[in-house]
């Protein structure tokens, strides 16, 4: 049903890499027409990182691409600025990740779009935002977890700053895009205002570090890293077990005792270091303490930490959850890929009525 939301609209995508190939390809899986603008010989920067690949296509490349038409397109020359002027005012959407003031160099820009169709939403996706000294730098998605200081509470104490192992940035930034694409298409319905709109890599990193942030300001403490761990709540961290690694999760005062009975230890729910959230966080270590002297076994060895990675599209629960699915790539070789994490379906009266 999620195909049908955006059905009619097209997108122009003049992105590459990753924050603006997902945007788009997140508009295409919602029924959007997305047109894909790539440089001649080359392509998208993405197309080359590989291995690993799937009939010569980088899995990279075709994990970010589905639900898309690519032509080959000269933004540098006359005659290609043209053409796209020309599909620009035949579409709903506009995306481009190019640094600003490069899509005005070429006569690109909202500005210049606009007078031939009003009706355009025009996405911009930069690195260090449209304002500022920093605006015509280049930016990825490690260094801007980086400059945001996301690696600072990455990782383990005492060791070096570590980057979040997706690309947590970009996707992000992409995420953030399609929103507020969404929210302008909703605002062009209702009002038949278009608006530009844009996200960056950014605003986007210093937007995941809201709670470190906001705790920092009420403590004056700087974050550290915690591994697994959390500050604000407790046991939030993985744990050895008989054969391997577990993660606990006890968000509030009910499950940690749910918790502490599954192993043979209810008295640590009663016990007054352990028996609400801000007692546990106090006696972290001692609590851990105990939970190693009480070790449980796993029932099932893919609960662990890695099982997302080992099982992937094998897994029971993650091939229904996630939908996984083989996807035709450029070249027609198949590779299997999570669908998107969000579905719509019509409500149960709505479905009984049609079926009658």
């Amino acid at each position: 049903m999620l195909e049908a939301i955006r059905s009619g609209c097209r997108v122009l995508d003049l992105t590459q890499n990753v924050a603006g190939p997902f945007c788009t390809q997140i508009l295409g899986d919602l029924g959007a027409e997305v047109i894909k603008i790539e440089r001649p010989g080359s392509g998208d920067d993405a197309r080359l990182w590989k291995p690993p690949e799937v009939a010569g296509v980088s899995t990279g490349f075709a994990a970010l691409n589905r639900n898309k038409k690519s032509v080959c397109i000269d933004l540098d020359s006359a005659a290609g600025q043209q053409l796209v002027a020309r599909l620009a005012a035949g579409a709903d959407v506009l995306v481009h990740s190019l640094k600003p003031g490069s899509a005005e160099a070429r006569g690109l820009g909202d500005e210049h779009l606009r007078p031939a169709n009003p009706r355009l939403v025009y996405c911009a996706i930069s690195a260090f935002w449209e304002v500022g000294p920093m605006r015509a730098l280049p930016g990825y998605d490690a260094l801007v977890q980086a400059f945001t200081s996301i690696m600072s509470v990455s990782g383990h104490e005492g060791n070096e700053p570590a980057h979040v192992g997706v690309s947590l940035i970009d996707m992000g930034a992409g995420m953030w895009a399609t929103m507020v694409i969404l929210a302008a298409l909703l605002r062009r319905a209702g009002t038949g205002e278009c608006t530009r709109v844009h996200a960056s890599l950014l605003e986007t990193g210093l937007s995941w570090m809201t709670v470190p942030v906001a705790n920092y300001l009420a403590t004056q403490r700087l974050p550290r890293k915690m591994s697994s761990a959390m500050a604000m709540m407790a046991p939030y961290e993985l744990f050895d077990s008989a054969n391997g690694k577990v993660f606990i999760a006890a968000t509030n005062d009910r499950l940690f005792g749910r918790i502490c009975s599954a192993p043979g230890c209810p008295e640590l729910a009663q016990d007054p270091r352990f028996d609400h959230v801000s007692a546990r966080i106090g006696h972290r270590r001692l609590r851990g303490g105990a939970a190693r002297g009480r070790r449980a076994t796993q029932r099932d060895a893919r609960r662990g930490p890695d099982a997302g990675a080992r099982t992937g599209a094998g897994g029971r629960h993650a091939g229904r959850a996630a939908a996984a699915g083989r996807t035709a790539t450029p070249s027609d070789g198949p590779a299997v890929q999570f669908a998107r994490p969000a579905r719509a379906q019509r409500p149960a009266a709505a479905r009984a009525g049609r079926e009658h």
